[in-house]
């Protein structure tokens, strides 16, 4: 039963909530410079006794199909196309191309949502947070 004090909403003390706003970063006209535009706000309940990297994983495959279809927009040859009510057409926005692929990827191919989600999800989840796995961080602030 939800008690007054309750902060959990109900929820065992075993588990943590994390709010979760995914957006996606986007050119300003004129500039170099990237803004945040739009939010999927999301809550996550993370078991306390998780480790890090687990933690890390859940994450990751919560938010995998978002990141494919952040890869199915970019795609030249995709099928995609907006809702008949939106004024944004992502594949021709300023959205910014997924920076990552896999490290024996060829440069002339296209990395497309269905080679990223036939990735396994450890090999997935490496590719696209390479700081997480590597001993020490990066100076390239580039993609």
């Amino acid at each position: 039963m939800n008690s007054p004090d309750d902060s959990n909403h109900g929820i065992d003390s075993r588990y943590v909530r994390v709010a979760l706003n995914l957006s996606h970063l986007q050119k300003v006209n004129y500039t170099s410079r990237l803004s945040k535009v739009g939010l999927l706000p999301r809550l996550l309940w993370l078991d306390k006794n998780w480790t890090l990297k687990q933690a890390h994983h859940y994450v990751f495959n919560f938010i995998k199909e978002v990141i494919g279809e952040w890869i199915d927009w970019k795609d030249p040859k995709t099928e995609k196309k907006p809702k008949s009510n939106s004024s944004v057409d992502l594949r021709t926005s300023d959205l910014i191309e997924f920076p990552f692929r896999p490290l024996d990827w060829p440069k002339n191919q296209a990395f497309t949502k269905k080679d990223f989600n036939e990735m396994d999800s450890e090999a997935a989840f490496n590719m696209t947070f390479p700081e997480l796995v590597s001993d020490s961080p990066s100076n390239d602030d580039t993609f």
